[in-house]
């Protein structure tokens, strides 16, 4: 089976209500944040698009399970 890896894209976003408005129009066009973690003030991370036809696939009955999220403290 060969998985194609979906789109990726670093984002940096602050506490403050434009920048999340921005990431949640993110998330609702299927982006997922698969990394983040704080850099002083503001919050760096990956978002990776999700592709939810490529889930399971019928010929070889395989079912995709995206990575785990995690965000990372220090």
């Amino acid at each position: 089976m060969i998985r194609v890896t979906p789109p990726q894209k670093i984002i940096s976003f602050a506490e403050n209500k434009s920048d999340l408005d921005k990431i949640a129009q993110f998330i609702k066009d299927d982006w997922a944040i698969v990394k983040l973690m704080p850099y002083g003030n503001y919050f760096i991370g990956v978002m990776e698009k999700m592709q939810h036809d490529n889930t399971i696939n019928a010929q070889d009955q395989t079912v995709y399970i995206p990575p785990r999220k995690k965000i990372i403290f220090t």
